[in-house]
C-alpha cells in the first residue's frame, strides 16, 4: 500500500499537539454547539469563527497547503449536495441561465456551506494534532458509549482495507481498460466499483475472523488511558470565554 495513514501530522510538537485529547475534544463539541444550536448571525459570527479556527490551525505548525488540500477533498461534496438549494424557496430573486433562483434558498445555502466549513475545520484541527488512538482514550474518559468507539477504531482500521482493494482493482484497471472508448469504459468501472464493494466486504469479513480466532471479544482495543496526557481544564475555560465573546460581540 502506497497511502499514508490520515493523522500522520498528529505526532508534531505544538502547544496543540502536546495538549491532551479530552481538550481537544471539549473545544471540538463547543464550537458544535455553537455552530448548531445558537443563533447563526450571518455574516459576522461564522467569520469571526473561521478566523479563530484558521489561527488554531495555523498554530499546529502542519503547511498551509496540506491544510487547504485536506478541506478540499470533503467540502466539494457539501458544495455538491447544496448545488439545487437556491433554486428552491419563496422570495425570487432573478433568472440564472433560464431558472428562477430565490434569495431565501441562496441564504440557506451559503448557512449549510459556512457551517460545515466551520466543523469541517474544526474536525481538522482534531485531525491534525491528535493520534487516533489518544482520540480513542478521550472518548473512554468523556464516557462515550462502548459501542461507539468500537465503531470508530474498526471504521479507523477498515479504511486501510478499502484503499487496500482500491489500488488493487486501479492496478487491473490501467492495465486492461485503458484504451477503451468512453462509452465502454463506463460499463467497466460500473462493473468494477461492483466487485470492489463485494471484495472489500469479504476482506472485512476475513480479517474479522481472524481477530475472532485470536480472542476478541468485542471490546474496544485502545491503549490505557491512564498513558494519555494530562487533562488541562484551563484551556477549555478559555475556548468558552472566546466563544462567549463572539456570541457578545455579533
Amino acid at each position: 500500500m502506497k497511502h499514508d495513514f490520515i493523522d500522520h501530522h498528529s505526532h508534531g510538537h505544538s502547544f496543540f499537539h502536546r495538549r491532551a485529547a479530552v481538550d481537544k475534544i471539549l473545544i471540538f463539541l463547543l464550537i458544535t454547539i455553537d455552530v448548531l444550536f445558537l443563533p447563526f448571525n450571518f455574516p459576522l459570527k461564522p467569520a469571526l469563527l473561521i478566523a479563530v479556527e484558521i489561527i488554531l490551525l495555523l498554530s499546529t505548525r502542519v503547511p498551509f497547503m496540506h491544510i487547504v488540500s485536506k478541506f478540499l477533498k470533503v467540502i466539494w461534496i457539501v458544495l455538491l449536495i447544496t448545488l439545487l438549494l437556491p433554486f428552491f424557496g419563496n422570495e425570487p430573486g432573478g433568472e440564472l441561465f433560464g431558472f428562477q433562483w430565490y434569495r431565501d434558498g441562496l441564504l440557506r445555502t451559503a448557512t449549510v456551506l459556512t457551517r460545515s466549513s466551520i466543523l469541517l475545520l474544526g474536525v481538522i484541527f482534531l485531525n491534525l494534532t491528535t493520534p487516533f488512538e489518544e482520540l480513542l482514550n478521550g472518548l473512554q474518559q468523556l464516557k462515550t458509549p462502548k459501542v461507539v468507539i468500537t465503531l470508530l477504531a474498526f471504521m479507523y482500521r477498515f479504511i486501510f482495507i478499502l484503499i487496500d482493494e482500491l489500488e488493487r482493482v486501479q492496478i487491473g484497471w490501467t492495465s486492461r481498460y485503458i484504451y477503451l472508448k468512453a462509452d465502454s469504459r463506463s460499463v467497466y468501472l460500473a462493473n468494477i466499483v461492483g466487485a470492489l464493494f463485494v471484495r472489500t466486504i469479504e476482506r472485512g469479513e476475513r480479517t474479522y475472523a481472524a481477530m475472532i480466532s485470536r480472542g476478541f471479544e468485542g471490546g474496544s482495543a485502545v491503549p490505557d488511558p491512564r498513558r494519555e496526557k494530562e487533562f488541562n481544564f484551563e484551556m477549555t475555560v478559555i475556548f468558552f470565554i472566546v466563544l462567549f465573546f463572539i456570541e457578545f460581540v455579533t
